[in-house]
């Protein structure tokens, strides 16, 4: 069964928003949930100015209004700690999943899969996102994280919204995902490998432009399990490329299990850091075209987009 979120704006105008769940989504959308507040005891006020006046040009933006920071922002005994789960959720983090840039980001800790979904963007919005090259997954779609605080902005478009591609998959292929590892099946985690290329192909004939999914929960902000550590150490590798997934699966700590906000862009190929032919966008709510650079970040599948700092 799927239920039918929709919220219509103006009368004769396109849908805000056009979401669907199923009631398997509905179901596990419980528990303990994020706290909306913060102290930011750490933050330097004058610092987080120029940060953002760097980051956007002039804006009014505030640091609970951003999921990443460059490390830079932060004080040197943050930098690189906690390199798991925060102690509280006003304090960033080193990693959040393969795709994700590792290098320069930190990630605060704004949803987890106890946390109901976000609302999905209204149609041909401007987001803030981040991308990194070197899946081979991506020649039918450029697969994003919407992240506010990167400073690079997509057009989204036409744009069909989910919290899980399973619910993707009832709607546009009439038939749930194949089931997937067991202990993604018991987090609720929907991969569905084998039917992303045919919901994009269908959202794409369909003449939609981008596809979110809300509610997208495989990211771990816990530490490396003892094996990881064993086989980082052994291979010479930094122990901290690897997390786990095991607190959630205990039930020790339900609140590291993490929901990223996908994006879809069914139009283009993201193979690359940079999509052939995407245009980019930088400044408070994305209003100029930037150029895009992949030099500077890095995820640990790749090189990921960035814009030019933004000067004035």
């Amino acid at each position: 069964m799927l239920l039918l979120l929709l919220a219509v704006a103006a009368a004769g105008e396109e849908p805000v928003t056009l979401a669907y769940r199923s009631t398997d989504t509905l179901a596990r959308t419980t528990g303990t949930r994020i706290s909306r507040t913060g102290r930011y005891a750490w933050l330097d006020p004058e610092k987080w100015a120029a940060y953002a006046k760097d980051l956007y040009g002039p804006n009014n933006a505030t640091i609970d209004q951003v999921d990443v920071v460059d490390r830079a922002l932060l004080p040197q005994n943050l930098q690189e700690a906690p390199r798991g789960c925060p102690r509280s959720d006003d304090e960033p983090f080193k990693r959040f999943n393969w795709h994700a840039p590792f290098t320069h980001y930190r990630y605060f800790r704004r949803r987890t899969a106890r946390d109901p979904p976000p609302p999905a963007f209204r149609d041909f919005s401007r987001i803030e996102v981040t991308h990194c090259g070197g899946s081979k997954f991506e020649t039918n779609g450029a697969f994003f994280y919407a992240f506010r605080g990167t400073g690079l902005y997509i057009d989204i478009g036409r744009s069909l919204a989910f919290e899980t591609h399973d619910d993707a998959s009832r709607y546009l292929l009439g038939k749930p995902c194949a089931p997937g590892k067991p202990p993604d099946m018991k987090l609720g985690i929907f991969q569905c490998d084998a039917e992303l290329p045919l919901i994009i192909n269908a959202a794409k004939s369909q003449g939609w432009d981008s596809l979110q999914f809300t509610r997208h929960c495989d990211a771990f902000c816990t530490g490396p399990s003892p094996e990881a550590l064993q086989r980082a150490r052994a291979q010479g590798r930094d122990p901290w490329t690897f997390t786990s997934m095991s607190d959630a699966l205990s039930g020790t700590d339900p609140r590291s299990q993490l929901c990223g906000f996908e994006v879809v862009l069914t139009r283009f190929a993201g193979t690359d850091a940079c999509p052939a032919g995407l245009e980019f966008f930088r400044g408070w709510g994305g209003h100029e075209r930037c150029a895009c650079d992949a030099n500077r970040l890095r995820s640990q599948r790749g090189r990921c987009a960035a814009c030019a700092p933004f000067t004035t």
